[in-house]
């Protein structure tokens, strides 16, 4: 098919070694209520038995590309450069997607000429995919949600439908240099072009195994490459951000896989506060925002680097912790401020242990209204 016989959708599926998944994150791509879409799926050289189960595919909506082993990255971007879609949807070889998820996203996509991205929430389930009590995913507004992107990654990746227009227009495309951030770069570089929407229901059963690739890719890399791109997001609305001070945000805004209750932030103190407030002001003045829409998701902010901060130093973990009740009297209401403030005069294998007692949940928990 010629790259101008355009479908309405590309459902991009870059696949390594997951032969136990793929039949079942296929069928339910063929078992969507909208059927009008073509299926490209990047065979990232799996050494499996990946490849004999593609070659037995008949369908002529799926197109395979084979390439040699080159990381996610890679496949993705190859994956982009294929596509023949209006728009495209990401889907992963190890998840599945409820019937419904083409058909209300293309909607959401249809209705708002400005909407570039739309994304939804991701049941977990486990290796035989029973539904595990963990749902991915944060529901916010649009401007929120580009807000939160400035400092880690809100948007479940294999939820996402996006515009393939827009992504070639402005020469977008996932970059290979950084090491399993790409997704976390290419909404941060796509962010000025247009609305990020979510859809406030499940659409997607995200599995949780040992070969997730996010389980067997090194901390260190994947720590650089957030640092690298919370830095250019900095540059970008032009507030200093030494070196340093980049990677320790990295990981006290939990978009690393580094623990950020037994980190150290030596960097940071005294200055979270003053750069969040830097970059408020120079986010809502370039993108016409009012202050007023992130006075909670910044109190929310406040509330969980006072908790992370405090085995580095509990004054200031109290001062961030004023700051948000300041911000917002709602962050009176809610476990983050009790939790600081009973630790604050606890020794300190015990404020570890309370502070991370909701480690693991998922941020939306922390909402302060």
């Amino acid at each position: 098919m010629p790259r101008d016989e355009a479908v309405p959708i590309t459902v991009l599926m870059p696949v390594y070694n997951v032969e136990r998944y793929l039949r079942g994150a296929l069928d339910s791509v063929f078992r969507q209520t909208w059927q009008d879409f073509e299926i490209v799926i990047v065979n990232d050289g799996s050494t499996d038995g990946t490849r004999a189960i593609l070659a037995d595919i008949r369908d002529p909506r799926v197109r395979v590309i084979d390439m040699p082993h080159g990381g996610l990255a890679a496949a993705l971007r190859r994956g982009v450069e294929a596509a023949r879609g209006r728009y495209l949807a990401r889907m992963d070889g190890d998840d599945q997607a409820l019937p419904q998820r083409l058909a209300v996203q293309k909607a959401c996509l249809d209705r708002a000429p400005r909407t570039v991205l739309v994304h939804s929430l991701a049941q977990t389930v486990d290796p035989d995919g029973r539904r595990l009590p963990t749902v991915l995913g944060e529901p916010r507004s649009s401007t929120v949600t580009k807000w939160l992107l400035l400092w880690q990654n809100p948007i479940v990746h294999p939820t996402v439908m996006l515009r393939l227009d827009t992504l070639r227009a402005h020469d977008l495309n996932y970059r290979l240099e950084l090491f399993r951030a790409d997704e976390f770069d290419l909404w941060n570089r796509l962010a000025p072009h247009g609305d990020f929407e979510a859809i406030h229901e499940v659409l997607h059963l995200y599995r949780v195994h040992p070969q997730n690739m996010t389980h067997r890719n090194p901390a260190d890399l994947h720590l650089a490459a957030f640092t690298r791109v919370i830095r250019e997001n900095f540059e970008r609305f032009a507030v200093a951000l030494p070196a340093p001070a980049a990677e320790e945000l990295a990981v006290i805004s939990g978009g690393t896989w580094i623990d950020p209750i037994t980190h150290r932030y030596p960097h940071l103190v005294a200055s979270l506060h003053t750069l969040q407030a830097a970059l408020a002001e120079r986010f809502c003045g370039t993108v016409g925002a009012a202050p007023a829409e992130l006075a909670a998701v910044r109190a929310e902010q406040l509330l969980r680097w006072a908790r992370y901060m405090l085995a580095t130093s509990r004054g200031y973990a109290v001062r961030l912790l004023l700051a948000a009740v300041a911000r917002r009297r709602a962050a009176l209401r809610t476990r983050y401020l009790w939790t600081v403030a009973a630790a604050v005069s606890l020794p300190a294998p015990l404020r570890r242990r309370l502070a991370r007692r909701d480690v693991g949940r998922t941020p939306m928990s922390a909402r302060v209204g």
